[in-house]
């Protein structure tokens, strides 16, 4: 059994449904103060049951404690006298730093009962974002209920662009039959650049393989990662290549299963706004600092389009901007309307008998029949402009001013390496308000 008599703030990120959109007010807060033996006492760790992790994972990290409601003091003294070995709690700090913590993070079980798990505690001068996403693993992250499409190498690349613009998929991992191990990811970036390959006279491109495809553009072996990553070493990966998503793999080399494929936007999702808390004294670099107080993300050399322009252009624009949305304005600068490829390829769908036609097809069309789109402002808070980048398929939000014209643009990316080189910033608030 492990006791303390101080209080210590819970932070029970709740069910994978739950969100900052769940609000901050006292009856929504996820967050309790107690008395940490008043958790654990009588409680009995039992290892938890949940689906086998890759290899030996499965004795790593997967406990959980359990309690009956009929609680008894008396007849549960053999369980207290008696704690339960170490390994077999959801413990990733060793007993003596959790004496001293003074913030846990708990997670319901899997099971079937309503307890909770404590998955890790840390100090206030420890960075709460960075500990949890430390202590996270790629397999944590892992949807319930997920796929991920597998391409064979000698497919064609039309059909390859047909079956990502029809089944809404960001992304396909490639395997080559021929050499085992070799494998590769098929983007909607490769899309659009067979597009306008094709435009540009290369004809054949629509009936070359994908391996073929990939010897003609050069492209850079497959970066991926693997169920035991942690979350926030994922994230690195991310941000220094600059790429969409990131393949998981059950093991390491050439003969790993991909699980699924993590996202910016996923870890974001799954560890900042689940530990969203009412008190702004917490991790204030991102509850309480502004997007233009630390520039974070792109504010000059704001790249537009006008409404007058099409497909092509816009295709060209992320081509060489190596963006994946713009925003159309007007004549008078204001915002119409946010593009992104992902609207493109769907576009696409609309023209399988010669997808060419797309180029011609005037964007404003497009935008005209989608939602207003989620814009952020400069005065918003990093987390703020989290929740909104979450609310909606984009990888990027358009910061407007005042008079609806934009001035900036937050991608995943800015945000994720904002959060990863603040430390210094979390301790020195610390230190101001002890």
């Amino acid at each position: 059994m492990i006791e303390t008599t101080k209080p210590i703030n819970a932070y029970c990120t709740g069910s994978m449904d739950h969100g900052y959109e769940s609000g901050t007010s006292d009856n929504n807060s996820r967050r309790n103060s107690f008395a940490l033996k008043d958790f654990v006492r009588g409680r009995r760790f039992t290892m938890l049951s949940r689906p086998a992790r890759p290899g030996n994972m499965d004795s790593l990290r997967k406990a959980s404690c359990q309690v009956s409601p009929y609680h008894n003091d008396e007849e549960d003294n053999d369980d207290i006298e008696t704690p339960a070995p170490m390994s077999r709690r959801r413990m990733s700090v060793p007993e003596s730093g959790f004496q001293k913590a003074e913030y846990a993070i708990l997670r319901p079980t899997r099971d079937m009962g309503s307890s909770y798990e404590i998955f890790t505690a840390f100090d206030r001068h420890t960075d709460p974002y960075r500990h949890y996403m430390q202590s996270l693993t790629c397999y944590d992250l892992q949807p319930t209920h997920g796929s991920v499409l597998l391409f064979y190498g000698n497919l064609k690349m039309r059909q390859a662009v047909t079956a990502l613009s029809n089944n809404s998929h960001q992304a396909a991992v490639v395997w080559n039959a021929d050499v085992p191990g070799d494998i590769g990811i098929l983007t909607l970036t490769d899309c659009l650049t067979t597009l306008m390959m094709a435009h540009r006279g290369q004809r054949g491109v629509a009936e070359m393989t994908l391996n073929d495809y990939f010897k003609a553009t050069s492209a850079k072996p497959l970066i991926r990662t693997t169920a035991e990553t942690s979350v926030w070493d994922a994230a690195r990966v991310l941000c220094l290549n600059r790429v969409r998503s990131l393949p998981v793999f059950d093991t390491d080399g050439s003969e790993g299963t991909a699980m699924y494929l993590i996202s910016m936007r996923r870890i974001l999702h799954k560890t900042v706004l689940k530990l969203a808390d009412p008190s702004d004294s917490f991790a204030p670099y991102v509850r309480q600092t502004t997007l233009i107080q630390k520039k974070v993300g792109t504010w000059n050399d704001i790249g537009t389009l006008t409404s007058e322009a099409t497909c092509k252009d816009a295709i060209e624009f992320f081509l060489e901007k190596k963006l994946s949305c713009v925003p159309i304005v007007n004549k008078s600068g204001q915002l119409q309307g946010i593009i992104s490829k992902q609207d493109i390829i769907r576009e696409l769908s609309r023209h399988h008998n010669n997808y060419l036609q797309v180029l011609t097809a005037p964007v404003i069309n497009i935008i005209a029949t989608k939602p207003r789109p989620v814009v952020g402002k400069p005065e918003m808070t990093v987390l703020e402009a989290i929740a909104s980048l979450v609310s909606t398929e984009r990888q990027a939000l358009i910061i407007v001013d005042a008079q609806k014209k934009p001035v900036a643009v937050v991608s995943y990316c800015d945000i994720m390496e904002y959060i990863q080189n603040c430390e210094s910033s979390h301790k020195n608030s610390v230190i101001a308000n002890p």
